[in-house]
């Protein structure tokens, strides 16, 4: 009964530690997980969402929840500021709800009343720190209640060696894999394989829990009308978008930028981890079940292709379980408290007196440039005047700030949300499907919030969208005044254009370094030039490319290529083909993989081809070096300390 009271009287103080949080901007990944369809119709459809169609069925109950909260805030004066706020108290009463479940985990690990305390108080500071991604709509946070109780009961059954609870164990993690995260399946793997070391026993067990998630799973597609194998192309596209390279390397290459993010949200926030660490060296060692589920979800942290500073919240449990055991002890209890209260005083009373531009810059701080926050920042001042402006209408927002459905309270019925570029891998026929339905039921607003609307393409269509309004951050309103005869078949217009980004993620990498690069290339005497990586740099800085002195005759990639594939206009073809196309000189153009772009252009022209590296650009903008003979070892290991 205490532990109840006690439970009860610290969500009050829970709640407001995280309420200076609810000020912050919306997420672009929001039209993710409230559809198109809900904000155009009111009506939740899951099978007519982004997640139904393109993320394998799966974020079943976070898109529930945010949905379901979008619809009670549709008739408000303000719906994006009602959701806002209602959407960060579910999200924040439900992970508090989490804060129990690692309490009853640390209680049944360590036998004590004291840990549970020390579970929930432990659970609840470090989940409510900005610097992992908590405030932002996302799948990773519905993900944890499965994944705490699933240890729970796979606690128990290796306890008392009883199938059932091992059966519970892997039927309560796969349907999080199935129904929230796909990911969450390789934390099931490593989680459960060691389960089945620790017992052998266990096997069939676990089969059969992962059988029955199973089967729902199938159920599910089927309802949804879709097949197991019409998952695989959106899936494999997305890893192929964001990963870029399956090779060594490149792998190699991730896992550090995953050790590198990490590493930055713990400099930021390293209370609750140096807990854990002191409780480990003077308290004891943690049970082989949590370090077998810090594993699991580490593993698949690091896995993941893209970067995603969300990626790091299911690492959140296992470590406040692990500090637990230092409430036990008097000394424990007391350096507990301590570096609790210092926590306070250096998250609360800062996030309280912060503005909304300082809190929102320090709460991106790891993750995104200023620019970024800014923008969504200036999207959300906008939102009243753009919400007039539609009055409700049919919206379709172009480019990834996907938030200004909700600000607008109108949108556009389509699974696909946004055009944007990181759809060409994961769905190759997306944009004659787009146009298609442009074509027969066009969408009186189009927002264009990265310079990718092509209005002109849209004439061919027999759209005549003008400006209506420029909104800071440049964010742009089309309205849709006339509809006039095509001039040209719908399937072979491509209204989705991508031009140059207001969302330059490299800072060492300017429109104006670039510029001066093809100056120089043209300097040289250069005739013939291709851009070795077509992806999210290339599509970033397309009107620096448009604009280059030397004509652009190709872009060579890795994975792309063949089948009359094109971006930005100019085919993408093998790198092998550079020397038949006739190609004298290269921009290897990525900040992700220079280095391995480089050392790969070696073996593949030697000599042959004249290479040049944005990344080998002085802060200057003068004397950049390129790559032609010896200088290209030398060249690479350059780029792999920017990569």
């Amino acid at each position: 009964m205490t532990a109840v009271l006690v439970t009860l009287a610290f969500l009050p103080v829970y709640l407001l530690i995280r309420w200076p949080y609810r000020r912050l901007p919306l997420h672009i990944d929001t039209g993710y997980y409230v559809s198109n369809h809900t904000v155009a119709t009111g009506r939740l459809s899951y099978a007519r969402g982004w997640n139904a169609r393109y993320a394998g069925c799966s974020k079943v109950l976070p898109e529930w929840l945010y949905s379901i909260v979008y619809v009670s805030c549709r008739k408000q004066d303000d719906p994006g500021s009602a959701y806002r706020i209602r959407s960060r108290s579910a999200a924040s009463l439900f992970n508090y709800a989490t804060a129990v479940l690692v309490g009853v985990l640390a209680w049944r690990l360590f036998g004590t009343i004291t840990a549970y305390y020390a579970g929930l108080l432990l659970f609840s500071v470090l989940s409510s720190e900005p610097h992992w991604g908590v405030y932002f709509e996302c799948g990773e946070l519905f993900e944890l209640p499965a994944h705490v109780v699933a240890v729970i009961c796979l606690n128990e059954g290796l306890l008392q060696h009883s199938p059932m609870w091992i059966a519970l164990a892997a039927l309560t993690w796969a349907a999080a894999a199935f129904f929230i995260k796909l990911s969450s399946a390789i934390g099931f793997g490593v989680l459960f394989t060691a389960a089945g070391l620790l017992w052998p026993g266990s096997w069939l067990a676990i089969l059969i829990g992962a059988g029955v998630a199973g089967a729902a799973y199938a159920a599910w597609l089927r309802r949804n009308g879709r097949r197991v194998r019409d998952l695989f192309g959106p899936l494999h596209g997305h890893e192929a978008s964001f990963g870029q390279r399956a090779t060594l390397a490149s792998l190699a290459h991730r896992l550090a930028e995953k050790v590198r993010r990490l590493a930055g949200t713990l400099s930021r926030q390293p209370i609750v981890p140096l807990l854990a660490l002191v409780c480990i060296a003077a308290v004891q060692r943690p049970p082989a079940i949590v370090v077998a589920y810090l594993a699991a979800v580490f593993i698949t942290f690091l896995v993941q292709a893209t970067d995603c500073w969300y990626y790091q919240i299911p690492l959140l449990p296992p470590m406040a379980v692990m500090a637990a055991p230092l409430a036990n002890s008097n000394v424990g209890a007391v350096i507990l408290i301590l570096a609790i209260t210092v926590w306070l005083v250096h998250n609360t009373v800062r996030a309280y007196r912060l503005d909304i531009h300082g809190l929102s810059d320090w709460c991106w701080g790891t993750a995104l440039p200023p620019v970024h926050s800014r923008r969504n920042l200036l999207l959300q001042q906008s939102a009243g005047e753009l919400r007039t402006a539609v009055e409700g209408d049919s919206l379709l927002v172009y480019g990834p700030f996907t938030q200004a459905y909700v600000l607008a309270g109108a949108s556009y019925d389509t699974p696909i949300v946004t055009p944007d570029h990181h759809l060409d891998a994961m769905d190759r026929t997306w944009q004659r499907e787009l146009s298609l339905r442009l074509a027969v039921d066009p969408p009186r607003f189009v927002l264009d919030t990265d310079h990718c609307f092509d209005a002109a393409a849209c004439q061919r269509l027999g759209l005549d969208y003008r400006v209506d309004r420029d909104f800071p951050g440049e964010f742009r309103l089309f309205r849709l005044e006339r509809v006039a005869a095509p001039t040209a078949a719908a399937a072979e217009v491509r209204t989705y254009e991508p031009h140059a980004s207001a969302l330059p993620t490299n800072a060492d990498t300017s429109p104006g370094r670039l510029t001066a690069l093809l100056d120089e290339v043209a300097r040289r005497g250069h005739q013939r030039l291709a851009i070795y990586g077509a992806g999210r740099f290339t599509v970033r800085h397309a009107a620096e490319y448009r604009a280059s002195p030397v004509p652009i005759v190709a872009i060579l990639d890795d994975q792309r290529g063949g089948r009359g594939e094109s971006l930005l206009g100019w085919p993408i073809h093998k790198p092998e083909m550079a020397e038949q196309l006739g190609i004298g000189a290269v921009i290897v153009s990525t900040d992700r993989f220079q280095s391995l772009l480089l050392r790969q252009s070696r073996r593949l022209w030697d000599t042959r081809v004249t290479l040049y590296s944005v990344d080998d650009l002085s802060s200057s903008s003068v004397g950049f070096k390129h790559a032609k003979t010896n200088d290209l070892q030398g060249l690479a290991s350059a780029a792999a300390g920017h990569a």
